[in-house]
């Protein structure tokens, strides 16, 4: 199930990398503060679990962010919880899921990391190191926003 999670979030990351779109001005410190405070009484069965899924979107600086794109992911990774959970109940393990780092029941916290280069600096294939070199200097920086 790890390795199914893990090709799930580098599927979205480089689809997301691939797209122009108009360009969404994002402080991610202030963002996630706002989407934080916004937090009202979470009700979604997994908000308890003690692994939570880093979400990454991560954005070369020559390449726009797509509208909506804390909408559209949460929607995504929200739909594929309940996807996990309904076929692990229906071939008999009971309604276990992966954990999201949730700001209220429908948004899920994304770490908004502007790339150093252009997207050519990160190809489709063999451009995962220059972009995790990036992803680990970010979380060395803010440590507590790392979930386990």
């Amino acid at each position: 199930m790890r390795k199914l999670l893990n090709l799930l979030i580098a599927t979205l990351a480089l689809g997301v990398a691939s797209c122009n779109k108009t360009l969404i001005p994002t402080d991610e410190n202030s963002e996630n503060l706002k989407l934080k405070a916004s937090s009202a009484t979470i009700t979604n069965e997994w908000r308890q679990n003690p692994y939570k899924l880093n979400v990454i979107y991560f954005v070369p600086n020559d390449v726009d962010s797509i509208p909506n794109f804390r909408k559209r992911i949460s929607r995504i990774l929200l739909d594929a919880q309940e996807m996990f959970a309904s076929n692990m109940n229906r071939e008999g393990f009971g309604r276990k899921s992966f954990g999201l780092d949730l700001t209220n029941d429908t948004l899920i916290n994304i770490h908004y990391i502007a790339g150093k280069f252009g997207k050519s600096t990160y190809p489709y294939s063999g451009g995962s190191g220059a972009v995790k070199s990036e992803v680990d200097a970010y979380f060395a920086q803010n440590p507590t926003f790392k979930k386990k």
